[in-house]
């Protein structure tokens, strides 16, 4: 991190400006890469004899991207044959997305240790999850709900209209949260 960012003025025992060029025992170990709380102290450049004076900046560096997923999802249960087939995301069960950068990021899925069959009723957005497994993508920034709006044929959902048997469905679903590399080239 560049401390003189963060620099926005000091004095001389006399009152006279310094320039951050000036000033000595700038301490200064923050690592952008590794989310935590670090501190930055600036010292005026004059001996501790003659009236230093120190300040201390905290600095917090968040994580770029965090992802908060429930650690369950019951779909619920639908009877054969009914007039509802479509078995929407609890919407007790929110997804969220943390982005503190100013960069773009992509959220999927894909299912594991499913019951034989299921990829074939599990849908994101009217498609098939094992077909359209970007379930968000964004630049904004700031704290995001992702399955706020999720209804009967948008975001996750079990479709079980074309079921012609009894099924007892049970998946893992992996969740992937990566940087957007749209825009990017060589």
């Amino acid at each position: 991190m560049d401390s003189s960012l963060y620099f926005k003025s000091a004095t001389d025992k006399d009152g006279n400006s310094l320039s951050y060029n000036q000033l000595t025992n700038i301490k200064d170990q923050v690592d952008t890469s590794k989310p935590g709380s670090y501190q930055v102290f600036y010292q005026n450049g004059i001996s501790s004899e003659e009236g230093s004076v120190e300040r201390i900046l905290n600095v917090n560096v968040l994580p770029k991207l965090t992802l908060i997923v429930p650690t369950s999802n019951d779909f619920g249960s639908y009877k054969l044959g009914s007039a509802t087939p479509i078995l929407p995301w609890n919407h007790n069960n929110s997804i969220w997305v943390e982005n503190n950068s100013n960069d773009g990021w992509n959220l999927t899925a894909s299912l594991s240790g499913v019951t034989d069959g299921l990829e074939n009723y599990i849908m994101n957005s009217g498609r098939l999850l094992k077909d359209n497994n970007l379930i968000a993508h964004s630049v904004s920034t700031g704290k995001i709900n992702i399955s706020d709006d999720w209804s009967v044929n948008k975001g996750l959902y079990i479709d079980y209209s074309n079921a012609k048997e009894l099924r007892k469905d049970k998946a893992v679903l992996s969740w992937s949260l990566t940087p957007s590399t749209k825009g990017i080239s060589e």
